[in-house]
């Protein structure tokens, strides 16, 4: 079944198919719901893409340009700042270098001098 165009016509196309796929395999109104319930699962999964459609794609490197354009901008305090950036660090697919990326980024994204020396100390975490 399509999920594009007018779906309530999409709709009646497939009710009308599967009706016919129903009765075509045996299964007719004294079959258990629980029956044909599984039969119109099988059917969907074989025939529409759900992850596709409903779970897209994400772009990793729009996702890291995102990332890496992040500064912090006036009036937004550290603690928002910093939790932006583990929200679009998840996007990103760092994996073991996530931590690490997201302290250099507060080093390069923070206007504040003061703070990103400290930052720059050896030890210093977020």
């Amino acid at each position: 079944m399509p999920l594009t165009g007018n779906l309530a016509d999409n709709w009646k196309r497939f009710k009308q198919r599967f009706n016919i796929y129903m009765a075509a395999s045996g299964c007719g109104a004294k079959e258990d719901d629980k029956v044909k319930a599984s039969i119109l699962l099988h059917v969907i999964n074989n025939g529409l893409k759900f992850e596709e459609y409903f779970v897209p794609k994400q772009n990793i490197t729009f996702g890291r340009y995102k990332f890496f354009s992040c500064d912090q901008k006036q009036g937004v305090g550290f603690d928002q700042y910093l939790a932006e950036l583990h929200t679009l660090s998840k996007m990103c697919e760092f994996g073991n270098l996530k931590d690490s990326l997201v302290r250099d980024k507060i080093v390069c994204g923070i206007p504040d001098n003061g703070l990103r020396e400290a930052k720059l100390d050896i030890g210093q975490n977020y």
